[in-house]
């Protein structure tokens, strides 16, 4: 993102404060679990057809992302501050103990019996989808409908009482926008934002190790809010390991075809970048997923979700 140029014939009382420019919104950490043994991974860019080796902290940023503005309404000075970046670093540093924990634990481990791991998953899973450009235009929608108090959260004056507002001026401040995205997270346990269906939640183990993500990695089976964060959703946690939420029961197995059935629909809802540690699975899916182009309806991603949900459902064990 570039940043706004100061007006020179505006008085300046306070300096920005920047102190980084390359803003991820999908955290190193996080990206860490889809490297090879070297740490590095290869980037495939959908729109110029590049594939490159890099490490992860080379992909999956924008510079100044996180920078926000706040501007006086009466003088018109603008601040320009960083503040979210920062935020934003704190929240990963705690999820990524308990995510790192979570990898490195196998199949017979029950860890989805833990009420504090699928805690974990879920905030990581909230914290991620708001951030990505890719789901820009949900996080505003939000921000514009939703009053704070829905959030759980609020100002209130010296005297304990709420300021609706100052809660309707904040929405305007770019720089609260940008806090959003740990906002609602943080959140994700408010009635408002919760389904009251049962969900299983779980974590299927593969046999291989080149499962890809991207830059908009969670797929959701509908999307009308929050509240759809909370379940029926495909979330991968490395390269052989995914993450799965169902209303009802779940398949104890995931079929082999079917996870690469996934990775071709996470490659199709990429918003433009895939990683994977294997060069040639990049393009053995990129191949599946032209096939599927020329050969199927023109709803076929839709249809192929149904049906990957389904299989994951029927029959359950």
């Amino acid at each position: 993102m570039e940043l706004p140029k100061h007006d020179p014939n505006i008085f300046r009382t306070m300096e920005d404060e920047i102190t980084t420019s390359r803003h991820h919104y999908i955290p190193v950490f996080y990206l860490k679990g889809f490297t090879d043994d070297s740490g590095l991974l290869y980037r495939y860019d959908k729109v110029t057809n590049d594939v490159r080796q890099v490490g992860p902290k080379g992909i999956f940023w924008e510079e100044n992302l996180n920078t926000g503005i706040i501007k006086h309404p009466e003088t018109g000075e603008m601040h320009l501050w960083d503040f979210p970046e920062h935020f934003f670093s704190g929240v990963e540093n705690i999820l990524s103990e308990p995510i790192d924990i979570l990898r490195n634990t196998d199949a017979t481990f029950n860890l989805m019996a833990s009420p504090s791991a699928v805690d974990t998953l879920k905030y990581l899973i909230h914290f991620l989808f708001w951030r990505v450009p890719a789901n820009k235009i949900h996080l505003d929608k939000l921000i514009d409908e939703k009053k704070l108090s829905d959030l759980g959260f609020g100002f209130f004056d010296a005297d304990g009482k709420r300021s609706v507002e100052w809660e309707h001026k904040m929405k305007e401040v770019d720089l609260w926008r940008k806090l959003y995205p740990a906002l609602i997270a943080s959140s994700r346990q408010y009635s408002a934002f919760k389904k009251n269906n049962a969900v299983d939640w779980g974590i299927y183990y593969m046999n291989w190790n080149h499962s890809l993500t991207t830059d908009n990695p969670i797929i959701l089976r509908s999307f009308d809010g929050p509240s759809s964060l909370e379940g029926n959703l495909l979330f991968p946690l490395s390269v052989n390991q995914l993450v799965v939420a169902i209303e009802g029961r779940k398949k104890s197995s995931l079929p082999a075809i079917v996870r690469e059935q996934i990775d071709v629909l996470q490659f199709h809802h990429a918003q433009r970048y895939i990683a994977c540690p294997k060069k040639n699975y990049i393009f053995h899916i990129k191949d599946k997923l032209e096939n599927f182009y020329s050969s199927q309806a023109d709803n076929w991603a839709e249809l192929l979700k149904e049906q990957i949900f389904q299989t994951l459902t029927e029959q359950a064990e």
